[in-house]
């Protein structure tokens, strides 16, 4: 009995359209499922380097302090400065579009005696549901704006 070309092409192996479309549902099922936890790690790696630069600009500040006696030191003509900040964007040595967080004083927060900073979500970050991070001289770490997802301050700060 020989074949027809047809026929041995059918025996040949391979997939079927069909079984090629249930595999593509498969995958995107999987995506579906795994990109929302993906968005949410990835968020919170970002906040957590806004953290750490809040952080290391606070401990800026206490130099600041521990030199002048003084958050806002005196300048060579004897008028009390705000410092600049080392850190100014998250993550650092970023510019553009790839900026996660501005770090700043909040305002009108720098006195002889204290500080607040603040860490404000941009561009990817803008929706971020913990909003405005922020951290002041007594190690008080807050957020400000109305925080979504049932996050609270004790969780954006930890995660």
């Amino acid at each position: 009995m020989s074949q027809t070309v047809f026929e041995r092409r059918n025996n040949a192996g391979g997939y079927s359209l069909m079984e090629v479309m249930i595999a593509v549902v498969i995958v995107a099922l999987l995506a579906a499922m795994v990109y929302p936890t993906y968005l949410k790690n990835s968020r919170s790696a970002k906040r957590a380097d806004a953290r750490a630069l809040l952080l290391e600009d606070a401990q800026y500040m206490e130099r600041v302090f521990t030199e002048s006696n003084s958050y806002m030191p005196l300048n060579a003509s004897g008028v009390a400065t705000t410092p600049t900040l080392p850190t100014i964007i998250a993550p650092k040595n970023t510019s553009g579009t790839t900026t996660n967080y501005d770090i700043s004083f909040a305002a009108s927060s720098v006195t002889a005696t204290g500080f607040t900073l603040q860490a404000v979500p941009k561009n990817a970050m803008s929706s971020d549901p913990c909003k405005t991070l922020t951290y002041n001289n007594l190690g008080q770490k807050g957020t400000s704006g109305t925080l979504d997802d049932g996050m609270t301050t004790q969780t954006c700060w930890s995660k």
